[in-house]
This record gives C-alpha cells, sequence and structure tokens, in this order.
C-alpha cells in the first residue's frame, strides 16, 4: 500500500472524530472490565514493625495497585493510640509535597481498627545507605557520598519547609525516619507526634502549645524539647533535628551518643557539638549554629540552613576545581625555575583557567583568588627576569591591586624596553642598505679625489719623487684608509660584497708597500716603481670584477690604459695615472646607481 492510500485508510477510520490539537478517545472497544466491588484491600504480607503500629503490604483492588497500610498494633491499641494515628494520617495528608508520603485514604477494618493507606516506597532507610559509599554508588546515586547525604538533606529541608509554611514541626527528624526510593526518591516518614503551631479550629492535628509531655529521640533531641512546660517548641526545634542529622552525616552516629542516659541527657541540655576534626570548616560552622542551646542562636528558619548547606556544597565544588588548578600553579614555579617560559605559560594558562572556574562558581572563594594572584605575580617576575617588559605590563594589568613598589618595576623595564628600542632604531638606521650605501659613496668620493689628485701632486713635487716618499705616502694611505673604513664599519652591513672590497683595496694598497720597499731595496729609480701602480690596481679591478661586480670592467681597462700610457709617456704619467684614478672613481659612481635603480625597482614583500 502506497502513502496516499495509507493515509487515505487512516482518514476514513478517524472520521470527524478528532483535529490534529486535540486527544483522540477510543470508543466501544470490548473488553472493558468494569470496576470490582467488595473489600478494596488484600493484605499480603507484614512491610514494618514499630513501637506503635505496623505497616503492611497490601493491593488496592480498585486500582490493581500495590499500597502500604499502617495500623496499629494489637498490644497498644486504645482509643488514644488510634487517635494519634490518624491524626498522623490528617497531618501526612495535609502536606501534599514530593518528599512527603502520598496518604491515599483513611479505611477502617472490620473491627474498626484505622487503616492508612498510604503510597507503597520501594527503597531503603537513608540509616542504612548514609554510610556506605558502595551502596550508594551501586544505586546509582552517586560516587561522592557526602554530596549525596547533603542533597539527600537538603530535600528533607525542603519538605520541612513546606511543613512550616503548612504551620506543622515535625519533632521526629533522624535518618531512619527518611526513605530512599529506588531512583532515589527521598521521603521524610513518622509525622506521629508532628505538632501544629497554631489551632485551625478542626481539632485535627495537636498543638504546640499543648505538648506537654517529652517526645521525640532522646539521641538528636533540641533542648527544648525536654521542657514540659509547653510552648517551647517551634520551627526552631526543627532546625536543630536538621544539625543533629548533619552532625551524623559527618561523625557517623548521632550527636547525643553516650553510655549513659546521665550522659545522653547532659549532651542534650549543654548542647555543645563537637564535629569530627577533619569536618570542613564551613559544615561545622553550619553544625554549631543549628545545634545551637537557645533558639536565638540557631538559624532564623529551615529555609536559612538549606541555602547554608548548598552554599556549602557550591563552595566544595570551587574548591576542587582551585585544588586542581593548584597542581599546575606548582608546575609553573619549576618551569619558570628552569627558565623555560613556553612551559611556563602552558602551566600558567592551565592554572589561570581553574582558577577562575573556581572564582566563577564561588566570587567569595578567596583562596583561589590568592593563588591566582601568586601565579600571576609569578609569571610577571618571569618576564621581568626576562625583559619582556610588554608580557610584564599586561600580567601587571590582570592584579587586582599591585604593589607602588611593582608597578614601578614594570615601569623601569618599559623604559629600558624604549631605550632598546631606540637603540635598535637607530643601529637599523645606520645598518640599513641606503645608509651603507651613501657612506661607501663618500669614502669612494674621498680617497677617489685624493688618489686622482696624488699622482700629479707627486709629479709636482720633486721631493716627493723618491722610494722612501712612495713608502711613507703608501704606508700613510693604508693606515688612513683603516681609519677610515673602521669609522664606517658601523654603516656597512658585513655582506661578500663590502668584506671583498675591503679586502682588495688592503691587499693592494699593502702591494704598494712591498713594492716600493723591494724598489728602494733593489736600488730602482723612483721612476722605474712609480709607473708599475696602475697594473697594480688594474690587477685588483680585474679581480673584483670577475667576483664581485661585472660592470666595474671600464675601470679595469681605464687602468690598463693609464699604466701603458705611463710606460710610453713618462714625463706624463702623473697624468696618466690620475686619468686611471679618475676613472675608477667614475665607474665606482656608476656602477653605485645603477645597483640602487635596479633595488628601487623590486617589488616590495609582502607585510
Amino acid at each position: 500500500m502506497d502513502l496516499d492510500n495509507t493515509i487515505a485508510a487512516i482518514m476514513s477510520t478517524l472520521a470527524d472524530r478528532a483535529t490534529p490539537h486535540e486527544t483522540i478517545v477510543p470508543s466501544g472497544e470490548p473488553g472493558r472490565v468494569s470496576p470490582p466491588v467488595g473489600a478494596s484491600l488484600v493484605m499480603r504480607g507484614t512491610l514494618g514493625e514499630g513501637g506503635m503500629a505496623i505497616v503492611r503490604l497490601a493491593e488496592q483492588v480498585p486500582l490493581r495497585r500495590d499500597v502500604a497500610v499502617k495500623t496499629l498494633r494489637s498490644a497498644v491499641e486504645t482509643p488514644d493510640t488510634a487517635h494519634r494515628l490518624v491524626q498522623e494520617a490528617w497531618v501526612t495528608g495535609a502536606l501534599e509535597h514530593p518528599n512527603v508520603v502520598p496518604v491515599y485514604t483513611i479505611e477502617t477494618d472490620s473491627t474498626g481498627r484505622p487503616l492508612i493507606v498510604l503510597k507503597r516506597i520501594e527503597g531503603r532507610s537513608w540509616s542504612a545507605l548514609m554510610h556506605d559509599a558502595e551502596a550508594v554508588r551501586v544505586a546509582g546515586f552517586g560516587a561522592d557520598l557526602l554530596d549525596w547525604n547533603l542533597r539527600v538533606l537538603i530535600q528533607i529541608c525542603q519538605a520541612l519547609r513546606f511543613a512550616h509554611r503548612k504551620g506543622i514541626i515535625h519533632r521526629d527528624l533522624k535518618p531512619e525516619n527518611v526513605m530512599i526510593g529506588e531512583f532515589g526518591e527521598v521521603y521524610l516518614l513518622d509525622w506521629g507526634i508532628a505538632l501544629a503551631l497554631e489551632d485551625d479550629g478542626t481539632g485535627r492535628f495537636p498543638i504546640a502549645k499543648d505538648a506537654h509531655v517529652i517526645a521525640g529521640t532522646l539521641s538528636y533531641m533540641a533542648p527544648e524539647m525536654l521542657d514540659e512546660v509547653g510552648g517551647s517548641l517551634g520551627t526552631w526545634t526543627d532546625v536543630y533535628l536538621v544539625g543533629s542529622t548533619l552532625f551524623e552525616i559527618l561523625a557517623g552516629h548521632a550527636p547525643h551518643d553516650a553510655p549513659t542516659m546521665n550522659g545522653v541527657l547532659h549532651n542534650i541540655l549543654t548542647s555543645r557539638p563537637a564535629p569530627p576534626p577533619d569536618t570542613a570548616p564551613e559544615l561545622g560552622k553550619i553544625v554549631r549554629r543549628a545545634m545551637h542551646r537557645d533558639p536565638s542562636g540557631r538559624f532564623e528558619s529551615i529555609d536559612q540552613i538549606r541555602l547554608a548547606i548548598e552554599g556549602f556544597l557550591t563552595h566544595r565544588g570551587s574548591r576542587r576545581i582551585a585544588e586542581r588548578a593548584d597542581a599546575a600553579a606548582m608546575a609553573l614555579g619549576t618551569a619558570l625555575a628552569r627558565g623555560d617560559t613556553d612551559e611556563a605559560y602552558a602551566h600558567f594558562a592551565e592554572c589561570r583557567f581553574g582558577y577562575r572556574a573556581a572564582l566563577e562558581a564561588w566570587a567569595q572563594n578567596d583562596t583561589a583568588r590568592r593563588a591566582l594572584e601568586q601565579a600571576t605575580r609569578a609569571m610577571l617576575e618571569g618576564e621581568l627576569a626576562r625583559g619582556d617588559a610588554d608580557a610584564a605590563s599586561r600580567l601587571l594589568n590582570a592584579l587586582e591591586d599591585p604593589e607602588d613598589d611593582l608597578v614601578a618595576r614594570v615601569e623601569e623595564a618599559h623604559g629600558a624596553r624604549r631605550e632598546e628600542r631606540a637603540r635598535l632604531a637607530r643601529f637599523e638606521a645606520d645598518s640599513s642598505e641606503e645608509t651603507g650605501r651613501r657612506v661607501r659613496l663618500g669614502i669612494a668620493i674621498s680617497l677617489g679625489s685624493v688618489w686622482t689628485l696624488g699622482p700629479i701632486a707627486t709629479m709636482a713635487n720633486e721631493a716627493a719623487q723618491t722610494l722612501l716618499a712612495l713608502v711613507a705616502t703608501a704606508t700613510a694611505t693604508m693606515f688612513g684608509a683603516g681609519i677610515v673604513f673602521a669609522w664606517a664599519r658601523r654603516w656597512m652591513r658585513p655582506t661578500r660584497l663590502n668584506e671583498g672590497l675591503l679586502v682588495l683595496v688592503f691587499v693592494t694598497l699593502g702591494a704598494q708597500i712591498v713594492l716600493a720597499a723591494g724598489g728602494l731595496l733593489a736600488g730602482w729609480s723612483f721612476a722605474a716603481v712609480h709607473p708599475l701602480y696602475p697594473l697594480l690596481w688594474c690587477t685588483t679591478i680585474s679581480t673584483g670584477v670577475a667576483l664581485f661586480q661585472r660592470a666595474a670592467w671600464p675601470a679595469a681597462v681605464g687602468m690598463a690604459l693609464a699604466f701603458f700610457a705611463a710606460i710610453r709617456w713618462p714625463e706624463h704619467r702623473g697624468w696618466a695615472m690620475s686619468a686611471g684614478n679618475l676613472t675608477l672613481l667614475l665607474t665606482f659612481l656608476w656602477t653605485n646607481r645603477a645597483t640602487r635603480q635596479a633595488v628601487a625597482k623590486e617589488p616590495a614583500a609582502p607585510s
């Protein structure tokens, strides 16, 4: 059957009985069962027994469900106890709350004995689970026993809060009177000695001011519960009992346990609870305040103690997060001690995240706040030691109230950083290609001018036309060039070109000294040695052309021509050598300009 046929078949079945937003009610279905008549309860067996009552499992026949039926034990059955049992049902029935066992109805058996029909709770007493972490875990209630117990107690507080709003106090809160359902449901049971704080005029509930008989459980009892005068009981009494139950959660036993009855009564009247030494201070404070001997010293309401316990759970979670962050903080200190900045930042990020998460869960977690400050300061000190003023400044801004000394140190680091940046900027400017080019140009023009005019001046001065003078002049030129190049070194990058040119220049100047000194020792004349200088420079320039700058070949040719002219026309060798030196200078200027233009045309590197 295709989709259209299926839809058509369903439509014919529905007819006009429904719209998309209405519930479809079946009609005329065969096999309907009529409600049974006769007895409404069929007893099955016993669920439990107490001092006054017995609880049996029964089937509530009309609804086909299991219920719990509470009735009096035969041994204590009197009109008074029967009335008290019915009063308990009236109280419990008045408290329709998720943490109070629902009362379905009140019936009587064939003898007139009252039967209280309650919801059947499949579970266990809280007292059986309170200190059994494995049972709680297996039941699926959680792996943290303290957390689970406190959350159970919070639900009990909710039931008591509701009862107090209805004007009823429980008077017998203890773990045995709390049932934990199969799925973790929490029920506060046994309202048999509950009291109404005000008379509602129905006579259903016993009134607190008329309670002149001691009632309750001594091991948990508040001091005023021993007062037989009446009128001293109130919501503060249940606050004390919550404190007693919290004490048992922490200590593993009831607060007023003692070897003798005299000791129990002494503990009740003095009411000086001493939680175990390993109790969290915040929980210990809650116990002591809730169990204060004077009701005016206790929490003012059940809601206040509930909020205090919930606050502890929140704070406990925050503390646990902070404790996990402490391990990262310790690793941070170790990494800083080793000088491993990358690892230090990894641990700092981890512990900072943890402490911030702890503070988000509980803004008043001063321990986490102090630990975060300490970790930040440690990282800041590390950055100051490294000289990273920018990183130190960012960390300083993360501190809530940094000391003046720390602020001054960061500012000092910034000053040193600014000076370093200025120095680097100056160095960069000094070391730039343009600055180096200008310096090389200036040196070339200066030395080139001196070398261009030098041969002419030498030929014009007969005193300078000796080999000794030639040695002295070459030596002075070499030292002068050395001073100039040493001064200019800061502007000239140690490139292959610059270093190669310096080597060639100084090798040639040294060769001039050797040539002149050798001629002097050989007895050669000035006229025989002087014309050889262009040949030395021709050799040097040719080497430079081959190794560094092919475009400088005109200078090599010019020096070669100057050598031949000095040999051919000795009387004009000064002019010939000056012309060769001028050719070298002009070639350098030309190649320098061409290189600058080529660099200017290169595309900029992507940023």
